[in-house]
């Protein structure tokens, strides 16, 4: 019976940044807000995309996803945006 390769030293992977939940569901959120829900998806999307970027400023050394918390962000606020236009930009008709 063959063994098994022996285990990882402790610790070995706790220098390995985890990419933020918060930056992802900001990225999920913003694409959500041009697809369903716009205003109320967008507005999550950049609020998520703040405290997400805020947190990984915070702890570079453990966190990443800066790229994806301000894409959420900017789809985020892109979809408010144009719901914005859609909803007001017919008053005048």
């Amino acid at each position: 019976m063959a063994s098994l390769p022996p285990p990882p030293p402790p610790g070995d992977f706790a220098d390995v940044p985890r990419t933020d939940a918060r930056a992802v569901a900001a990225l999920l959120c913003g694409i959500g807000g041009l697809l369903i829900f716009p205003f109320i998806l967008g507005v999550v999307a950049v609020i998520l995309g703040r405290r997400s970027r805020r947190e990984i400023s915070a702890r570079p050394w453990a966190l990443k996803g800066l790229g994806m918390a301000t894409s959420g962000m900017v789809i985020g606020g892109v979809a408010v945006v144009l719901y914005l236009v859609l909803i007001f930009g017919g008053a005048g008709q």
